[in-house]
């Protein structure tokens, strides 16, 4: 009996070895999406993200088709208790219009990212001069 016990275990703990990276690995993959998928730029984009670590912070990243560029912090966020976050961002003015993505952030790694198309730049797709300088007061 105990030699039927130990092979039965010993087939159990290899299933567990076999099965559980596989959820586990599952239920770490970051889910990102963004509405509109075409946006004006400097109009406002509205990000969904699930699958994260509960109430833990995120930081969300523009990056346009240029990618040295054409780069923004749109900014932090934190997930509610079953790890969903829904944040509505105001876009940033970009050098280059065109297609662009928005990573997810936490602490150490790029998580996910969405792609969003950047319509009605000012700039035309070309830079232009800096922007004004801030007033002194």
């Amino acid at each position: 009996m105990g030699v039927v016990h130990r092979s039965l275990l010993a087939s159990c703990l290899a299933l567990l070895v076999v099965v559980l990276p596989n959820t586990a690995r599952a239920a770490t993959h970051a889910t990102l999406s963004v509405s509109p998928h075409k946006v004006l730029d400097g109009s406002r984009l509205a990000v969904r993200a699930t699958r994260l670590q509960p109430r833990h912070y995120y930081t969300f990243l523009l990056v346009g088709p240029k990618a040295k560029k054409d780069r923004a912090l749109l900014g932090l966020g934190r997930a509610d208790g079953r790890g969903h976050l829904a944040h509505t961002f105001n876009l940033p003015v970009i050098l280059h219009c065109g297609k662009s993505t928005v990573y997810l952030f936490d602490v150490k790694r790029v998580l996910a990212r969405a792609s969003v198309t950047v319509t009605g730049c000012t700039l035309k797709g070309r830079p232009g001069a800096p922007p004004p300088a801030p007033p002194k007061g």
